[in-house]
This record gives C-alpha cells, sequence and structure tokens, in this order.
C-alpha cells in the first residue's frame, strides 16, 4: 500500500536473502521472526521508521 504520512509505495517483497520491505528506494530486511504474510501497515511504518534512525 501506500505509507499514510508521504503516499510512497510500501510493499513487502520475497528476495534472495529472505523476506523485506521495499519502501521508494530503500529495502529493509523483516526480522527472523516476522512472518510476511502478518506484516500490515503499522508494522511496516514501525520498521521504516526504526531504519531512518
Amino acid at each position: 500500500g501506500d505509507h499514510p504520512e508521504n503516499g510512497k509505495k510500501v510493499r513487502v517483497m520475497t528476495g534472495r536473502y529472505g523476506p523485506y520491505i521495499k519502501y521508494g528506494k530503500t529495502n529493509i530486511s523483516l526480522p527472523d521472526d516476522f512472518d510476511p504474510e502478518d506484516v500490515n501497515m503499522d508494522i511496516a511504518v514501525q520498521l521504516i521508521t526504526e531504519k531512518g534512525k
């Protein structure tokens, strides 16, 4: 879906090294204990925010 604050695309993808969130040009690996099917926008935004710190 789209990020609620800025409208950039947020997608959960599966890559060579496991699942990740694609946000604009940024890729954020999902922690091992996350099931990609369970990632909702709230979780994605939280991970994006943590990555930006």
